[in-house]
């Protein structure tokens, strides 16, 4: 399973996480090399929160590249899978030649076995387009 990239920041170093490929996990600082739980993660964001503006907090997202030619026909299917999950928003930033999308939650991030199977579905996705 791949991984992408998050808004999360990593309890222990401050850099960004990604969502993991080990079972039970949510997220891995690919700098630290450690797993974390969706728990964990949380917990550093309410902290980090705290010390920012109401404005700035929608940002739990998950950001998933797709190559730029396929960002049109494959939108319905981000809608659906968006909806499957209960994900509060979906947006799409153009980068260079690739789109990346984001999918996200406005109360946090799902636990590991939702957070897990979002990705397979995620991956499942990508390989029809």
């Amino acid at each position: 399973m791949n991984t992408y990239g998050t808004s999360a920041i990593c309890p222990c170093c401050g850099k960004t996480l990604y969502t993991s490929n080990i079972p039970k996990y949510s997220f891995v600082c690919k700098d630290c090399n450690k797993n974390f739980y969706t728990k964990e993660v949380k917990d550093t964001f309410a902290e980090y929160w705290d010390e920012v503006t109401e404005s700035t907090k929608q940002l739990w997202e998950i950001n998933i590249p797709v190559a730029k030619e396929n960002q049109e026909k494959m939108v319905f299917k981000w809608k659906e899978l968006a909806k499957k999950y209960h994900c509060d928003f979906l947006g799409f930033d153009m980068i260079y030649n690739r789109v990346e999308i984001d999918i996200g939650w406005e109360n946090g991030f799902p636990e590991c076995d939702i957070l897990n199977q979002i990705i397979k579905d995620i991956e499942k996705q990508r390989g029809e387009s």
